[in-house]
């Protein structure tokens, strides 16, 4: 269980890494780049810090968890959870999580398989971080910053609850809510119609409102899932991406993110001019695409995502692509320099 569902950052200059999502070697070459030793020391007393997403997809989620887990009980990196991690507490079963959830079956892409006497530390691992690290000057959250939400969480702290069972008591909120108003009756009535569709890429998709009226209730409602996955709108089209049809899509909080203190966050896949053609197709809407990989976002720049795609490299692998057009990246601090696992820096630039 968290012990702080929002934890402080330390003092002192940091690196603030990027979804990993089980790139081991591209996490081994970003930290050579960036100069610490394979035990997380720095000659310059840096610090990591990870913006959740370690898991899923990669060759080597065991291997990241592990070794991000190590570094973390010995204070030597901070991290928080994303919706991967929190995906695997739930037992969640998704597309490059069977590592986990079914190590026995094939999945889509090549992985390692989590050896069960680990299962259980590394459960409470994930279990135990938490949602948000902040200090007076910088922030980091790995999927959307909200005040009002995070304020909820702040009066929970100190609380006894885990990360998932806390999850499902705010669905539960919002769930006895609808069925309050019988809104569930019309989403059951376009379930019982296309709920077999759903995970059929051939499938002449037809937009369902309710469901999507129904994801994004459920979504925006509950802290954890704000936090660890954003704010959801109804897509108005159904659109393929992640293995399913979806029926709502990620709302830009960042273009009303107006705070002085800057904000780092993952989550969102940039991609560069040059991977363009990579990701046309069965990767959904290019949120970021109307802004520069070196280019703070919002009204006052002052959130920066840090998520380069390396997520996509299992998926380019399958398909023969190359993975480079897919990358890891960090952000350091207080130099406002983004790092890239094949050694090159852009200057990003202070805030503001």
């Amino acid at each position: 269980m968290p012990e702080q569902l929002i934890a402080k950052l330390p003092s002192g200059p940091l690196d603030i890494v990027g979804d990993v999502h089980g790139e081991r070697q591209a996490l081994e070459a970003l930290l050579g780049h960036l100069g610490y030793a394979q035990d997380g020391t720095h000659p310059d007393a840096r610090s990591l810090v990870f913006v959740g997403d370690l898991i899923d997809r990669g060759p080597d989620s065991p291997g990241v968890l592990k070794w991000v887990r190590k570094l973390v009980f010995a204070g030597r990196a901070f991290c928080i959870a994303g919706n991967h991690e929190l995906n695997l507490l739930r037992g969640d079963l998704k597309q490059g999580n069977r590592w986990w959830t079914a190590p026995e079956e094939p999945d889509r892409y090549p992985m390692l398989p989590i050896n069960e006497l680990d299962r259980d530390d590394c459960f409470q691992f994930m279990d135990s971080l938490p949602l948000v690290l902040e200090r007076d000057d910088l922030r980091v959250v790995h999927a959307c910053w909200s005040d009002p939400l995070i304020d909820r969480l702040r009066k929970m702290d100190g609380e006894s609850h885990g990360l998932a069972a806390l999850y499902d008591y705010f669905t539960q909120q919002t769930t006895q809510a609808m069925l309050d108003n019988r809104f569930l009756s019309f989403v059951r009535r376009e379930w019982r119609q296309h709920n077999p569709k759903l995970e059929d890429p051939e499938w002449q998709a037809t937009y369902m409102p309710a469901l999507a009226e129904l994801n994004t209730r459920a979504q925006n409602d509950n802290p954890v899932a704000v936090l660890t996955s954003g704010t959801e709108i109804p897509a108005g089209v159904p659109f393929w991406a992640g293995g399913k049809w979806r029926m709502v899509t990620r709302e830009l909080w960042w273009e009303t993110y107006d705070a002085g203190v800057p904000v780092v966050f993952g989550h969102y896949w940039r991609r560069s001019s040059s991977a363009a053609d990579a990701f046309a197709k069965g990767f959904g809407p290019d949120v970021l695409a109307a802004s520069a990989s070196d280019e703070w976002l919002g009204p006052a720049r002052s959130a920066y995502c840090i998520d380069f795609s390396v997520g996509a490299r299992a998926e380019f692998r399958r398909t023969g692509r190359d993975v480079c057009l897919a990358k890891l990246a960090a952000v350091r601090v207080p130099e406002w320099q983004v790092v890239h696992d094949d050694g090159s820096v852009m200057e990003l630039g202070p805030p503001g």
